[in-house]
């Protein structure tokens, strides 16, 4: 629900979500997720160093399906960019 996806388990968006897409857009918001939030946390906590690369495969703003040909170049570019990290 987070971001704005009303075709999961609960059809049903919280008013206090819809939109958010466009107001992250406003903002220059580029990607947001859950996942490195938490290892930029557990880093923190215990004192590493702590990254995340994130490849584009899909146009939310467009349709939630996953563009298979941009996968394979985003994996590739992301495995790229850690070992030059």
């Amino acid at each position: 629900e987070g971001q704005e996806r009303t075709g999961s388990a609960n059809p049903h968006l919280l008013r206090a979500l819809r939109g958010v897409t466009e107001e992250y857009r406003r903002l220059n918001v580029l990607n947001y997720e859950m996942e490195s939030g938490t290892l930029f946390k557990m880093g923190g906590v215990y004192g590493f160093a702590a990254g995340c690369v994130c490849g584009v495969i899909a146009q939310r703003t467009e349709a939630e399906r996953v563009v298979l040909e941009a996968k394979a170049i985003a994996v590739e570019n992301a495995i790229r960019v850690a070992v030059e990290a």
